[in-house]
């Protein structure tokens, strides 16, 4: 089984990261918790292949559904966060 992702994979740092990070987050008092990775996943394949990168790194795992979380309960340092909000399965 592979861990490539055909989805959008962003590391801390790459370019459209913060704003990533920040769009997670449905209203402005987004909380200074930076995921290490965040995997915009596009299907169930790619939600596997997260969980791979997150065990190859030992980073924990956070998921954003799509929902409204007032807490932005999603957002975790140290993690890779899975973008489900335009996951297609």
């Amino acid at each position: 089984m592979s861990t490539r992702i055909e989805g959008r994979v962003l590391r801390r740092g790459d370019y459209r990261y913060e704003s990533r990070r920040r769009e997670a987050c449905w209203h402005a008092g987004v909380p200074d918790r930076y995921p290490e990775v965040i995997v915009l996943a596009n299907n169930e394949d790619d939600v596997v292949a997260a969980v791979r990168v997150a065990r190859e790194e030992g980073l924990q795992i956070a998921v954003r559904s799509g929902g409204h979380s007032w807490s932005g309960s999603h957002l975790r340092d140290g993690t890779v966060l899975i973008d489900l909000s335009n996951c297609g399965t």
